[in-house]
This record gives structure tokens, C-alpha cells and sequence, in this order.
């Protein structure tokens, strides 16, 4: 009996030595998402997943910057933040295997290892357990025996398999009553990823007898699975059980982060410190949630029990320059080698403040010393070379800090303005694209994205009035553009590249590989603008233009256009802003206030292809046609008068009109359809005739198909 007591004791303190703390959600690596089977939905709903979570929006200096992984800075060193991030693709191929599975070695393997390494110190002969030799039948029966030896396998050695052996027969041995068991074989369903079944395990376990861990481990569960929601809700549902528990409004606070509502973060953290006021992670995450909201004094207070170094930011945001340069003397005696670089950061952040840039430059660079993949520190250099007009070694080096700095904004939005600045608008616009999809609301980043689409079109115009021809031509090594009066000896910037000589007057022999192909953009812009005008409709225009076979606008010659002929393309003389209409003939019926032919369009199912418009509106067609959507277009037809036919299939009955003002004979809307330019892609039709249509509306071909519009009063020239 005392040889048992005493093995006991000895595998409790093994335990004690080695556990972590598994209740807090951890962040997800590539390698898990490679590894992992269940299908998560590729576009959630904002602010219902951490993997796309809503954009936090405020009145502070900017938005609250997030780490490599996404996770917004909370001022606290977490678990998963603790890890490496060398999860790239590139180092999860290369990384070996664990020596128990083929499995690749993940974030979460190398902690779990470490724990299966800590237990041989008890031994220098090896493990404190030789477990190749344990009977756990026998041990499942003996409850005060089965739980530390559970723990010792999962925490100690990272067992999983004879762990979750261990579980299945004590908690069969039990008649399946006890939760203490069912939360075991949870934690072994969650090493191994199936998060669903532990689920089941965890709400029979809370059914039986509820708990604060088994509310932390449900929560966690459903943050794997990316529903955070349902990870509150499980939260809260346990807090009605437990309301002076500070772990669950810590893990509560935690979630409202990752999804960027810091509202209810701070309410959660505030609530803990009303419990337990030095709890150190409440105290530092409303602290920085003060500081990103332009209250650094209030902030300053709570740092004051944290660190120096986040008083010395505290300090120099509220313009008490020498208490911060003090408090950062006395971080950087004290910091390691991996704070050293945040330090160096902060000084340099101090230094550019009060002006000195040759000081703010050697602490950047010391700053990347301790860290060659600082985005900030790269990011602030550049800044500092486009000040002192080095435009060259600034695109480098914000090149370098949008390289490593995928998670921030503000490189990208920096290089946005200095490209915006060098003329090049091609990559500006593409740059602070990239920075509104990280921080939607940065109102700069969307004033320069603003002004970049309406510059682009004027660019184009100008281009178009300084090209005067474009001819592809062939050279000795393949096609390419041969640019206005260029001479007989081309520009290679490839062995099969496209070859260009001049624009005007403009020799391109010397240029750069960069500013030829922008040179080519802006001529494949020219080339595939569409001429002023537009195509005729009714054959009586076909017969003016050369009638060429062609497939844009520019393979004809001079103001011809490329138009639809038939069931061809042929060069034809645009009209000058409209198409005329066609005059009706003496004894057709259309109503001259209108130009509405009465009856109601025959409905015809789509047949695809490119679609081509031989009408656009009833006065067009004669003989009492009217201008219907047919197989591929609009085209004239003969109108069905005193309703539809009945119909196999496809007729969509008509929906009797409330308040319109239809001619109850002819179920014609009054009013011309106006002309939508095709979208292309699928044709939906959502009504055939316009007696489908409510409040007014016509059935009228939009981009896609037949829909209801505001139809178009004769006279007026506004579009839907």
C-alpha cells in the first residue's frame, strides 16, 4: 500500500512538471489546414469567423496591428503566438516527420514532443513507466489508479493511442456515468483532429454534470472548426452556471479579439478585473485597446504594472520624451534577444518623432539585426528614403517590407503612393487594392484608390490621342507591335517577346524591360478600345461599310465598326449617338405616343452563344412586329394578342397588377424598354411579358436576360 502511494506521488509530480494548460484556443498553421479533412465554407458571413473576420473600424490613430498569423496585438503573449511562425508551404515540404507517424511535424507537434521528451528526466535510465508492459484492463477497473496514469500518458509522454485506450476502458468500466472520463477521450479526439466527435463527447459530458472545463474545451472545439459564434454562446451558457469564473470571461474576451470587436473585449476584460484586479492579461489587452484609441495616459496606468516598455510608448505618445527615453533604457538592458528587435523599434520610432533621422535609421537597422524579417523596420526605411527622394532604394525596400509583411497595410499602401508619384499607375493601383482588402476603412488608402480610377481612363484617352497606328508585325524571332513611324530595326525585350520601336517620336532602344511593357499595356489599351458610335440594327444600315469580316473595332478602317451581321461580324458605318427609328408604314398598328406595338412578346427558350440584338425597341420592326427577346437576341417578332397560349412547362403565369398602369386588353406597360449592354455569361430570364412585372414596371432584355425595368418615357434619355 505504501509502494502504491508513494508511485503515485511520484507520477503526480511528473504531471505537474510537464502539463500546459489545453483549455485556450491555439492559432491554426498551414501545415494543420493541410492536414486537415473538414470542409469549412470558403466565403463566410462578416464577423461570423476568425478566418475572415469583420474589418474594426474606430476613431483611433489607424487600425490595431496584427501579427504574421492575422491575430490582432493584444498585449499578451499567448500560446500561439509563442510557436515559430515557419509554417509556409515551402518549410512544412521540407520539414521531417515525427518518429510515431508519417504525420509532417506542425506547429502543435513540437510541443507535444518536448512534453514526450520531459519525462525521462525523472530516470536517467529512461521513462519513470515502461508502458509496453502496463495490463490497462486491469488499471481501468481502479479509478484512483486510471487518472493520474491517463495524465502521465497524454501530458507526460504525448501517448495519445494508449491514452485514449486507457479512457475507453475506465469510462466502460463506469457504465458510461462518469464525465471526468468523457472529457478525457475529448482531449485525445482533439490531438488527433476529430473535433466533432469530441464535441459529442464534451456535451454528453456537460449533460451529466457541468463544468468550466468542459465549457473552455467546447468553446475551443468550435473555434477549430471556425464558429466562433457557437464558441460564445457555449461560453456564455456555462457563465449562467459559473458567473464569478475570470478563466471563461478571459476566453470569452479572447474570441471577441480574434474577430476584431474590441467593444465586447474590453467589457469581458473589465468584468475580470472587478473579480481579480492584478490579472496581468486583462490589464495589458485594455491597456492597448486604450492605447489604439488615442488614450495613452489612460493606457500609461495599466502598463505601469506590465512593462517598461509599453510605459515608454505610453510615455511618448503622451509627449514626455525623456520619461520614455528612460523607460527604453532600462527595456533594452533588460530585454533578450528576441524583444531586442521590438525595442530597437519602438527607439527608432522615438528618434524619427524628435527628428533625428540618421538615429532613427541605425535603430531600424539594428532593429533588423535582431530580425531580417521586420516588416515595420523595412517599411519604416523606405518612408525615409522616398523623404529624401532615393525613389530607387525606397520601391526596394518596401518591395522587401510587402514581402514580409503580408498582415500589415501600410507597406503596400506606401508604395501605392510612391509608384502613384513615378507615374506608374498600373502597380499603384494594384498596391492599395492590396492594402484596402487588409484595413477596409484606411480613408487614405481609399482617396488614392478614388483618384487612381479616375485618372486611369484619362491616361488611356491620353494614349490614345499620342498613338496614331498599331500594326502587328512579324520579326525575326516572332509577332510583335510595330508602334507609329518606328524604324526597320526592332526592340527585342524577349527571344519571342513583343518587339517595340518607337511611339512617335520616342525612341524605345535604351529603355528598361519595365517601361516597355507598360509602353505595350497602354497600346493593347488602344487597341482594344471600341470606336465611338454605334452599330446599326435595322438591315437598312448594313449596306454602308466595306462589309469585311472583322472581330474588333480597329481591323476596320477609319470610323467603321466591328458589328453583327446575321450570324457574322462585318465591318459597317456606326450611327452617330442612336439608332434611328424606323418610320411605320401607312396601316400599321403602334401607338405614335408610345411606339409600343400592342400585344405581348412570344416567349422563346435561349439557345446561347454570343448574343446579337437585331432591334431594340418596337418602332424599330414593321408589318406590326414587335421587338422581342428571341434564341439569341433581340429580334423582330409577331406580338400574341388576347393572352398566352397554354404552355408544356416554362410558363411563368402572369401576376395580376396591384396599382400599374396596364392596358388591361393589351397587358402592355406603357413606355420603351431601355437598352442595357449585354454582361454576357448565362442567360436568366426572371419574366416573360410585362403583366409579370409590378408597380409599373416593364418586362424588358437586360444584361443577362429578360427582367423587369422602369421603362423608359418617350422623350427622356435616363437609363435604368
Amino acid at each position: 500500500m505504501h509502494i502504491q502511494a508513494a508511485w503515485l506521488l511520484k507520477l503526480n509530480c511528473i504531471v505537474c512538471r510537464t502539463r500546459i494548460d489545453d483549455t485556450e484556443f491555439e492559432e491554426t498553421g498551414l501545415a494543420e489546414e493541410l492536414m486537415n479533412e473538414e470542409v469549412l465554407a470558403n466565403m463566410p458571413r462578416p464577423a461570423t469567423s476568425l478566418r475572415k473576420p469583420q474589418s474594426a473600424s474606430g476613431n483611433g490613430q489607424g487600425s490595431r496591428p496584427t501579427t504574421k498569423s492575422g491575430r490582432p496585438v493584444t498585449g499578451i503573449l499567448r500560446p500561439g503566438s509563442q510557436i515559430g511562425r515557419n509554417d509556409t508551404f515551402e518549410s512544412v515540404l521540407r520539414t521531417g516527420r515525427s518518429a510515431n507517424s508519417s504525420r509532417p511535424i506542425t506547429s502543435m507537434t513540437g510541443r507535444f514532443v518536448r512534453l514526450g521528451t520531459a519525462s525521462m528526466i525523472a530516470n536517467k535510465d529512461g521513462t519513470f513507466i515502461n508502458v509496453s508492459r502496463l495490463n490497462l484492463s486491469k488499471y481501468a477497473n481502479q479509478s484512483q489508479l486510471a487518472r493520474p496514469l491517463f495524465e502521465y500518458l497524454l501530458f507526460s509522454l504525448n501517448d495519445v493511442r494508449l491514452a485514449f485506450q486507457l479512457a475507453s476502458m475506465a469510462t466502460e468500466a463506469s457504465e458510461f456515468k462518469d464525465c471526468y472520463w468523457k472529457i478525457q477521450i475529448a482531449r485525445c479526439y482533439m490531438r488527433i483532429g476529430l473535433n466533432r466527435e469530441a464535441e459529442k463527447q464534451l456535451k454528453s459530458a456537460y449533460a451529466l454534470q457541468p463544468s468550466v472545463t468542459t465549457g473552455l474545451l467546447l468553446s475551443k472545439v468550435y473555434c477549430a472548426i471556425d464558429q466562433p459564434l457557437k464558441a460564445i454562446e457555449s461560453l456564455r451558457q456555462t457563465l449562467t452556471q459559473f458567473p464569478d469564473e475570470i478563466s471563461l470571461l478571459k476566453a470569452l474576451g479572447r474570441i471577441y479579439e480574434n474577430l476584431n470587436d474590441f467593444h465586447q473585449s474590453e467589457i469581458c476584460f473589465k468584468q475580470v478585473l472587478k473579480r481579480e484586479s492584478v490579472d496581468v492579461e486583462s490589464i495589458a489587452c485594455l491597456a492597448t485597446h486604450y492605447f489604439y484609441n488615442d488614450r495613452p495616459e489612460l493606457a500609461q496606468r495599466f502598463f505601469r504594472f506590465v512593462v517598461k516598455q509599453k510605459d515608454s510608448l505610453c510615455c511618448f505618445n503622451a509627449q514626455q520624451f525623456d520619461l520614455a527615453i528612460d523607460c527604453l533604457q532600462q527595456a533594452i538592458t533588460l530585454a533578450e534577444d528576441e524583444q531586442a528587435a521590438d525595442v530597437w523599434y519602438n527607439v527608432g520610432k522615438i528618434a524619427l518623432a524628435t527628428g533625428d533621422i540618421y538615429w532613427a535609421r541605425q535603430c531600424y537597422s539594428l532593429c533588423l539585426a535582431y530580425s531580417s524579417d521586420y516588416a515595420e523596420a523595412w517599411c519604416d526605411l523606405g518612408v525615409l528614403e522616398m523623404h529624401e527622394n532615393n525613389t530607387d532604394q525606397a520601391k526596394s525596400l518596401l518591395q522587401t517590407a510587402m514581402l514580409h509583411g503580408d498582415y500589415t497595410f501600410e507597406p503596400f499602401y506606401n508604395f501605392a503612393l510612391l509608384t502613384y508619384q513615378l507615374g506608374e499607375y498600373g502597380l499603384s493601383l494594384n498596391a492599395v487594392k492590396r492594402a484596402l482588402e487588409i484595413n477596409p476603412e484606411h480613408v487614405p488608402s481609399k482617396e488614392l484608390n478614388k483618384r487612381l480610377f479616375n485618372l486611369l481612363p484619362k491616361m488611356n484617352q491620353t494614349t490614345r490621342s499620342t498613338i496614331k497606328s498599331v500594326i502587328l508585325k512579324k520579326g525575326p524571332s516572332g509577332f510583335g507591335f510595330n508602334i507609329s513611324g518606328g524604324k526597320d530595326k526592332p526592340y527585342f525585350p524577349g527571344e519571342f517577346g513583343i518587339f517595340v520601336t518607337k511611339v512617335n517620336d520616342q525612341s524605345l532602344i535604351d529603355v528598361t524591360m519595365e517601361k516597355a511593357v507598360e509602353i505595350l499595356q497602354n497600346a493593347h489599351a488602344y487597341a482594344s478600345a471600341n470606336k465611338p458610335g454605334i452599330c446599326p440594327i435595322t438591315p437598312r444600315g448594313w449596306n454602308s461599310g466595306s462589309g469585311r469580316d472583322c472581330t474588333t473595332d480597329y481591323d476596320c478602317r477609319g470610323p467603321e465598326k466591328c458589328c453583327p451581321r446575321g450570324h457574322r461580324y462585318r465591318c459597317t458605318m456606326p450611327t452617330e449617338n442612336h439608332r434611328p427609328a424606323v418610320p411605320p408604314l401607312p396601316g400599321e398598328d403602334i401607338d405614335p405616343d408610345m411606339g409600343v406595338t400592342p400585344g405581348e412578346c412570344p416567349y422563346v427558350p435561349p439557345e446561347g452563344g454570343t448574343r446579337i440584338d437585331r432591334c431594340l425597341r418596337d418602332s424599330e420592326c414593321r408589318h406590326g412586329k414587335k421587338c422581342c427577346m428571341g434564341a439569341i437576341g433581340l429580334e423582330c417578332m409577331t406580338p400574341i394578342h388576347g393572352g398566352f397560349p397554354p404552355t408544356a412547362g416554362g410558363h411563368v403565369p402572369a401576376v395580376p397588377p396591384p396599382t400599374n398602369n396596364i392596358d388591361p386588353g393589351m397587358a402592355v406597360t406603357p413606355g420603351e424598354c431601355p437598352y442595357v449592354p449585354p454582361g454576357g455569361g448565362t442567360r436568366i430570364d426572371r419574366c416573360q411579358r410585362d403583366s409579370d412585372c409590378r408597380y409599373g414596371k416593364k418586362c424588358c432584355m437586360g444584361a443577362y436576360g429578360l427582367e423587369c425595368l422602369r421603362p423608359k418615357r418617350r422623350g427622356s434619355n435616363f437609363a435604368i
